[in-house]
């Protein structure tokens, strides 16, 4: 038998493995010798944080466009194809419906904007572009909203 413990930080036990003879003949009719690694993923990967080890993966996008409801999402598809086909990193969330939620995971990905296109927006033909380190936002066309953001 084996184990591996990380002491510095001190996670403890991240894997261990030994031989599984009878292990095998369980589930067949003969006994076969075996080895065999257990490795603790999440353990790994306090450690690796602790450590600085883990890639910043922060999304190279620019702008999130929201989905305010099920029924908004074709308009948001069709703006954040218009933005990349500008040649602004954007992306689409088709997670979560909740306003809210869709602004903190723009946050946690690093994206510094946030377009919300609402009932009234939808229908006038705008869209609001929110600066989340600011909290500044504008009712723009979708022109004008390419022409900010390709700034």
């Amino acid at each position: 038998m084996f184990e591996a413990v990380v002491t510095e930080p001190q996670v403890g036990s991240i894997a261990g493995g030994g031989r599984y003879d009878g292990l095998v003949g369980m589930f067949g009719k003969r006994e076969v010798p075996a080895v065999g690694i257990s490795l603790g993923l999440e353990r790994i990967l306090v450690v690796m944080e602790e450590l600085g080890m883990l890639p910043d993966i922060r999304s190279q996008s620019r702008v999130l466009v929201t989905v305010f409801a099920a029924e908004f999402k074709d308009r948001s598809l069709e703006v954040v194809s218009l933005l990349r086909s500008a040649g602004i990193p954007a992306q689409v969330s088709l997670g979560d419906t909740k306003l809210g939620r869709q602004f903190k995971h723009a946050n946690a990905l690093g994206i510094p904007y946030v377009v919300v296109i609402g009932p009234e927006e939808a229908a006038a033909g705008f869209v609001v572009l929110k600066e989340l380190a600011s909290g500044s936002q504008e009712t723009l066309t979708t022109e004008a909203l390419i022409e900010r953001l390709s700034s």
